[in-house]
């Protein structure tokens, strides 16, 4: 997912028949047939237009400038997006009308894939934070020895200087651990929000298969599941703000 990136732009700029035509194009010229010139060029601005406006090459650039995410959260946004490339399979293999029809139930998804994984941008300065604080000497040994010191200690100058270590790295143990539940409580939130994504794939596959009527009156349920998904993350987010 992290290998060379290249936007709409380019890709379609860089298509072999692309490049073709343009050769083709520069080929006339050079043989004096300058009236091809501008043919070709109007051709060549059609050819470009249409791979650049494809929704499949939009997607696929979307996911692969997509960072990885750290251990632990990636594996469970790659379920989220998965449903995302499914519904957009399922579409795309559906007639004219049926797209356009279920074409909001896309759109949808992809605003809230992305708002999941632009909280998972959010949710890895607090997972690596947490892998590097692991790295060093365990927090919690260092507790106990405090204790152990404090305790046996009978100077009133070093008690109070040990007294405030141990309030200070109460502290941060309290802080590493909240960041580990919110941690574990975001997995459980992608967990949920990957369940209910599948759900919505198997919905519009079922409703694409319905007739108008049908398809029209079980299209905002099936918007609604997403909203409520979206309304979730957003929760969550104030949550932690």
């Amino acid at each position: 997912m992290n290998g060379e990136k290249r936007s709409p732009f380019l890709t379609a700029f860089f298509n072999p028949v692309n490049l073709g035509m343009l050769a083709l194009i520069a080929a006339a010229g050079l043989c004096a047939a300058w009236w091809l010139v501008p043919v070709g060029l109007l051709l060549w601005l059609v050819m470009f237009a249409v791979l650049f406006r494809d929704p499949a090459l939009r997607l696929n650039n979307i996911v692969e400038s997509r960072v990885t995410l750290p251990q632990g959260l990636q594996a469970p946004f790659e379920r989220v997006q998965k449903a995302q490339i499914s519904l957009f399979n399922a579409l795309s293999s559906a007639s004219p009308g049926v797209r356009r029809t279920l074409r909001p139930v896309q759109t949808a998804v992809d605003r809230l894939v992305d708002q999941a994984y632009r909280l998972g941008l959010r949710m890895s300065t607090l997972q690596n934070h947490l892998l590097v604080s692991r790295v060093g000497p365990d927090p919690q040994a260092n507790l106990d020895q405090l204790k152990e010191k404090l305790a046996a200690a009978t100077d009133p100058a070093v008690k109070q200087e040990l007294g405030s270590n141990l309030h200070t790295l109460e502290g941060q143990i309290g802080n590493l651990n909240s960041i580990s539940n919110t941690l574990d409580r975001f997995q459980a939130q992608l967990t949920g929000l990957s369940s209910a994504l599948e759900n919505v794939v198997t919905e519009t596959v079922q409703l694409a298969a319905q007739d108008g009527t049908s398809r029209k009156a079980g299209l905002p349920g099936v918007l609604q599941s997403v909203r409520d998904q979206a309304h979730a993350l957003e929760e969550f987010e104030k949550s932690v703000a």
